[in-house]
């Protein structure tokens, strides 16, 4: 049995409203949407990411709760679901079954400055500690730790230098983000060429660069903002996974991963899609800062009451 998995996916730019409206996803079933994704694409194993400063429990940034929660229950009935722990959410419909698992952009904090960290098994990682503090607790709570688009430095990446002190407390670096579109060409261009470089091939080939030099897995993911790009990018393995309980998935999983035991296909998010939905996120930031209610709201409301 071939296992793939895609362990970077935040879904929607948001939960709130707002975002699913701008993004046409108000109405429908969030969970239906993720799972038939994942069903198309042959994906096993799909970590449900979030990111906020606070991940209050049933708030609209508690993204795999939100599933679980409020729209597992209002799947039409071909569909069935179970949970394995706190932070796995088994969907199966027919044949086809998909493990839904808790994930988090982390936010370590040092020397005054915010980074992102993957986390993959919990979304309750506490933000804004020490680098070290943070991948204690994800020692100590037996988490998949994963150093997220690390070159990406102008949106949180950490970095050479935290990459390499921290190299081995990461259980794999992510050396392929779908996201990171653009042509190492297009961001040497006059002028818009520092726009592209946030986003450029080159911090992928870095990532994988350093992977190699310290012996150390890499993984690809999509790192998906709207459900459709979900599984552009994934790892994979013939096996099982043990589904026995939550520890023991998790163990598995780290192990696989930790022991470079698994085959990686890269891909990237189209131009088109990629711009599609940082204008809507531009867009919704600027809502924000006028301070828009429904973006900025921590209710989540189910899809059989958002129109």
């Amino acid at each position: 049995m071939e296992i793939r998995a895609d362990l970077h996916m935040h879904g929607p730019i948001g939960f709130q409203p707002y975002w699913l409206r701008k993004q046409s996803y108000a109405g429908k079933n969030l969970l239906q949407l993720i799972a038939d994704e994942c069903f198309s694409k042959g994906i096993t194993i799909c970590a449900i990411t979030s990111q906020a400063d606070e991940i209050p429990k049933g708030s609209v940034h508690d993204r795999l709760g939100c599933l679980r929660d409020y729209e597992a229950g209002l799947l039409p009935k071909e569909y069935c679901t179970d949970t394995i722990g706190n932070d796995i959410l088994v969907v199966e419909m027919g044949k086809e079954r998909v493990y839904l698992v808790n994930g988090q952009t982390a936010m370590p904090k040092e020397n005054g400055k915010k980074y992102d960290l993957l986390i993959v098994g919990s979304n309750r990682v506490p933000n804004f500690k020490s680098f070290r503090d943070t991948l204690n607790y994800g020692k100590d709570h037996g988490l998949i730790q994963i150093a997220e688009h690390p070159y990406v430095e102008t949106h949180r990446g950490m970095g050479k230098e935290l990459l390499e002190r921290y190299i081995d407390d990461f259980d794999a670096i992510e050396g392929h983000n779908s996201q990171a579109i653009f042509w190492n060409w297009m961001t040497k261009l006059p002028k818009i060429g520092s726009m592209f470089s946030r986003a450029g091939r080159k911090m992928n080939e870095l990532a994988q660069e350093t992977a190699k030099r310290y012996n150390k897995p890499w993984i690809a993911t999509s790192d998906a903002h709207q459900i459709e790009d979900l599984g552009i990018s994934y790892i994979s393995w013939d096996g099982e996974i043990n589904n026995s309980n939550e520890d023991k998935f998790f163990s598995d999983l780290k192990n696989i991963i930790r022991r470079n035991e698994f085959d990686i296909d890269c891909n990237y998010e189209s131009v088109f899609q990629w711009f599609k939905w940082i204008g809507i996120f531009q867009i919704g930031c600027k809502a924000i800062k006028v301070g828009k209610f429904d973006v900025i709201t921590d209710a989540y409301t189910p899809s059989n009451e958002l129109r």
